[in-house]
């Protein structure tokens, strides 16, 4: 029952446009240099104060937000990060997304003590060797395992998360066996997305095809379940909904107070210290994220004709990254889809294993 209340709740927020979940990105600048990462790696100075961030914070609530992830760059290299999580945990359930190399015993305890969400941290592999090359930063993985331990010490919800690449695809499992032994969630993802700047650099670390349809073979057993009345469908119906919480009840905040749609797609929609949230999201909104509340599966180019497209939901950020237009398909994100729904048997590999 109080899942279906949640469900109920949910579907008000997002029936009425309301923010249930913020990104809030604090700072661009970060103490690793990831090879695979979207966002920026620059030191900039111009990121929002305390006060500042209070009158957001304001317009936040006045709007029903419920959860709001932290993260940056990396949340942590700001002098006054627990200051602004003391300040945000009053309000909302807060999730951290972070590399945790940066968190010593005594703020793991912090974080315990304000009752954050979880801590969401990158783990790239078990060998310290592979990770450190991910990173770019020697001696990371040692930072980041202490940091892992300290957290599940201190009693926070930890999850790890991997990002699947070429170069750390035999580690992923590895890292698994790692979380369930402390007892923590864990989840990984194949998905490497351009870089906000619309550079696709970032392809050439993806998974190889043949690793990547092993990948979703085992993925498909762990689900079989949920995919077990699994059918080909030959077309889209054209007036099927595209769902996608961007611009609806999902949003992002930068480290200087622009709002946009969502984390991948840098389309400024104004600053919160100029004009209130619900102006920009309610009263007033662009163009641009009343055509994304409105999209049918049939605006998406290539989408209408794939028998997959039932199975499948693009996404507007990485479109645009990749082309320039939300709904022009990204070849990259599209082209991997198709070659593994029609190399993998889904039906016979998830239904009768």
């Amino acid at each position: 029952m109080q899942e279906n209340m949640i469900d109920q709740i949910q579907q008000k927020y997002f029936d009425r446009n309301l923010p249930w979940i913020v990104h809030w990105e604090l700072v661009y600048g970060c103490n690793l240099k990831c090879q695979h990462c979207y966002t920026f790696h620059e030191e900039r100075k111009n990121y929002l104060s305390l006060p500042q961030m209070a009158k957001i914070i304001q317009q936040l609530k006045e709007m029903g937000t419920v959860f709001l992830t932290l993260s940056g760059g990396e949340p942590f290299v700001r002098d006054d990060i627990m200051d602004i999580i003391e300040m945000v945990r009053k309000d909302f359930f807060v999730i951290i997304l972070s590399n945790a190399t940066l968190i010593d015993s005594f703020k793991a305890r912090r974080l315990k003590e304000l009752s954050v969400t979880q801590v969401e941290v990158s783990l790239y592999a078990m060998d310290e060797k592979i990770h450190d090359s991910i990173t770019g930063i020697k001696g990371s993985h040692v930072q980041t395992i202490e940091g892992i331990h300290r957290l599940k010490e201190a009693g926070v919800s930890v999850r790890i998360k991997c990002t699947i690449m070429e170069q750390n695809y035999a580690e992923y499992t590895k890292i698994g066996d790692f979380a369930k032994k402390l007892g923590i969630r864990f989840s990984s993802s194949p998905v490497v997305s351009p870089r906000l700047d619309g550079s696709q650099d970032t392809y050439e670390y993806c998974t190889e095809p043949e690793n990547l349809r092993s990948y979703f073979l085992q993925w498909g057993k762990e689900n079989k379940e949920k995919y077990k009345d699994f059918k080909e469908s030959p077309s889209v119906p054209l007036d099927k909904s595209f769902i996608c919480s961007a611009g609806r009840t999902s949003c992002a905040i930068t480290p200087d107070g622009y709002l946009k749609p969502c984390t991948m797609l840098p389309v400024k929609l104004g600053n919160l210290l100029e004009k209130s949230f619900k102006e920009l999201w309610q009263v007033k909104p662009k163009r641009l994220v009343k055509d994304i509340r409105d999209a049918k599966m049939s605006d998406f180019s290539s989408c209408k004709d794939c028998k997959w497209s039932h199975l499948c939901s693009p996404c507007p950020g990485v479109n645009y990254l990749e082309t320039g237009n939300m709904f022009t398909v990204a070849e990259g994100y599209c082209n991997k889809v198709k070659s593994i729904m029609n190399e993998l048997d889904i039906e016979s590999n998830v239904g009768k294993h």
